[in-house]
């Protein structure tokens, strides 16, 4: 697992001129469209007297060729190539009447081969072939229609076979093998749950399971044994009811769940290298009840409460020191109402209402010591009407109104009202105001590398998270003051309620920056801070 953190600022959208030059050849006419302000040239050719792209098609930005390809009559039609912006092809491949045609590669960044896929004329796939970086081919699959078809082929870095699936109208047989080439897994899926007789064999090839599914439950153990093919009580089970253990290949126990007519009912509980780290309820196959996870030391992460499955009512996520992360109701599997989020020192960092887990109504925003920071309102899960940023005597400093943009990212204009701390009335001073771009913007002490260090030994990526493989970029906006302190912080746009929340943590952390200047006074300047959470 590789965990990343990118920064970089950005501001609001503003409308560049265009600059658009024409000429008239023979044929065709030649178009290039620049936005020299943020560094991007289209050249294009058109139809004589007409709108309609006819021809050479070419896109750059800060001069490298990002784009090339050909229109015929307004639709793409031809080879087409895209670049990264450090000038290696990433995709190519044909159009015919502006769909994907032939053989389409696409390519790693270091410019291999990743996945050559062939489309027919309708854009269904006909085959699709992936490859490791070193070259050796990973995966191929056929297809008719929408749908796989024959047998799919996965490859071990080595060259090995890893695993055959073959489909069939009903159901799928797949066999999974060690890197050795030895059998690891023999199982049927029917209508997505395991069916039939399940084989699962250790490395030095003596058979470990041989149980009999029926709809996705155990029905019956066949066999059950130890790396030294001697036997392993492991259940009770038999024609569906009972208690069932799994074990890993060391003897620890992973897994004991009960069932009644195979299907899951009762006490359930699961183990990582012999640790508890969730224990639940099932009732006819569905999780029920509070559910609780721990981390490795055994201490207590989580306790959700279920019904039919889903989480409804009363969730509360912890702290690796007890204390409490976050708190608030699910509803229907969505986050409802009022969540309050805390620092790992117990102060409240957030109080964020959702309508069917997204932002919506009153949010306040707090800093590491607990006071408040910013407030406003969100519909849908973005800012809308007049938020507040108080500076560090909790007293109101800004105003922005947003309006009932989508985004703040996507607003034209805006309105920012400032106010002392003292009368409320506009500040005239332009050093008190708050700016979005300054002659010399704040930095972190010691620039960005120091800033990736703090975010690298401060941010703890949610365990939830990584089971889940929830990742993407949070952007967290903030005040910069003119004694460098940071105010003002909010969520300006989320991923997931565990990395919004981690993101807002460890923003709350940071020391004072190095403050902005502008005409050579220092002012306040908002700051909005991409994290980028990425697993690998």
């Amino acid at each position: 697992m590789h965990i990343f953190f990118q920064t970089s600022f950005f501001h609001i959208l503003f409308i560049f001129p265009l600059n658009i030059f024409s000429t008239t050849p023979n044929s065709n006419e030649s178009y290039v469209v620049e936005r020299p302000a943020i560094g991007i040239e289209v050249k294009y050719q058109t139809l004589p007297y007409s709108s309609l792209k006819h021809g050479d098609y070419i896109y750059k930005y800060n001069n490298r060729l990002l784009i090339e390809g050909e229109y015929k009559k307004n639709l793409r039609d031809g080879e087409w190539r895209f670049y990264s912006t450090d000038d290696i092809l990433q995709v190519k491949g044909q159009y015919v009447n502006n769909e994907k045609n032939g053989i389409w590669e696409y390519f790693y960044k270091d410019g291999n081969l990743a996945h050559r896929i062939k489309f027919n004329k309708n854009l269904r796939v006909d085959s699709a072939f992936s490859y490791y970086q070193s070259g050796q081919i990973a995966s191929r699959k056929f297809f008719i229609g929408d749908s796989a078809v024959g047998t799919i082929m996965n490859y071990h870095e080595n060259g090995n076979i890893s695993q055959t699936i073959t489909l069939h109208s009903d159901r799928t047989f797949s066999k999974k093998f060690y890197p050795n080439g030895n059998l690891k897994e023999i199982k049927t899926i029917k209508n997505g749950v395991r069916d039939s007789i399940y084989l699962f064999y250790y490395e030095n090839e003596i058979l470990w399971e041989k149980i009999d599914y029926k709809n996705g439950g155990v029905w019956n153990v066949l066999n059950y044994n130890k790396p030294d093919g001697s036997a392993l009580d492991c259940c009770t089970i038999k024609d569906g009811n009972g208690i069932m253990r799994f074990y890993d290949k060391v003897g620890r126990i992973t897994e004991e769940e009960g069932f009644i007519n195979g299907l899951n009912d009762g006490i359930a509980k699961y183990y990582d290298d012999g640790m508890l780290y969730k224990e639940g309820e099932y009732q006819n196959n569905e999780k029920i009840g509070v559910w609780k996870s721990y981390n490795d030391q055994g201490k207590l992460l989580s306790e959700v409460t279920y019904s039919n499955s889903k989480k409804n009512g009363l969730a509360t996520y912890y702290y690796d020191n007890g204390k409490i992360q976050s708190t608030g109701i699910f509803k229907d599997g969505n986050r409802d109402s009022i969540w309050v989020s805390y620092s790992d020192l117990g102060k409240i960092i957030s109080e964020i209402n959702y309508i069917e887990g997204k932002y919506s109504g009153l949010a306040k925003f707090h800093n590491k010591t607990g006071k408040i920071t910013s407030s406003g309102n969100y519909i849908n899960g973005h800012k809308v009407g007049k938020w507040i940023f108080y500076n560090k005597k909790q007293k109101p400093f800004s105003e922005i109104d947003y309006g009932l943009q989508i985004s703040r990212e996507e607003t034209v204009g805006y309105t920012l009202l400032d106010y002392s701390s003292s009368d409320k009335k506009k500040v005239q001073n332009d050093t008190e105001q708050v700016i979005f771009m300054a002659d010399e913007m704040p930095s972190f002490p010691g620039g960005e590398t120091m800033l990736f260090k703090f975010l690298g030994e401060n941010i703890k990526y949610p365990k939830k998270a990584i089971n889940n493989y929830i990742q993407g970029i949070v952007y967290i906006n903030f005040i910069v003051n003119t004694e460098g302190e940071i105010e003002g912080i909010n969520l300006l746009r989320g991923v997931h309620y565990l990395l919004d929340e981690e993101a807002l943590r460890v923003v709350s952390l940071m020391p004072p920056w190095i403050f902005g200047k502008q005409l050579g006074e220092s002012v306040k300047v908002s700051y909005n801070l991409p994290i980028r959470f990425t697993l690998k």
